[in-house]
């Protein structure tokens, strides 16, 4: 009989693979990834504050934040070795599936690029560029900045 842990390990297995083939078959447009990447994003910062909130020992939060970031995030929608930026994750995460709408959709040959936007409290409105290149039938993201008046700040 299987224990808690090693059941735990492989359960994560098992979604990891299944979200990385039906990504793979299901998003066919930098829209769709987009969408799909910002669904992802607040399911893993979720998951970050919940376990913050379970653990006191931060070194280890943030290392298993890190870990769960690349595997869920950076692996599932970046080029193979893809370096981002340091985490971030909080309460009010940077992007969320029920308020951060696409704005536009601008795709030329192998490069697109998709904005969004979010209202957070206050009704303070954020904007997002995500830019997008296709190799080999398949768009990966390489940039998600956040856009500041004329500025642009890396948040990938």
């Amino acid at each position: 009989m299987l224990n808690k842990v090693m059941f735990k390990k492989i359960a994560l297995i098992v979604v990891f693979i299944f979200s990385i083939s039906s990504y793979s078959q299901n998003l066919d447009s930098p829209k769709e990834i987009v969408v799909e990447f910002i669904k992802d994003y607040y399911e893993w910062n979720q998951a970050a504050i919940k376990m913050n909130k379970e653990n006191q020992n931060t070194e280890k939060i943030i290392s298993k934040a890190k870990k769960d970031y690349s595997r869920n995030i950076l692996l599932k929608y970046c080029f193979k070795g893809f370096k981002g930026q340091p985490i971030s994750f909080g309460d009010d995460s940077a992007h969320n599936p029920k308020k951060e709408i696409i704005i536009s959709e601008d795709i030329s040959k192998n490069e697109a690029t998709v904005l969004t936007r979010i209202t957070k409290m206050h009704d303070f409105i954020i904007e997002y560029e995500y830019r997008l290149v296709k190799k080999k039938k398949k768009w990966y993201l390489v940039a998600v900045d956040y856009i500041d008046g004329k500025k642009k700040w890396p948040g990938l």
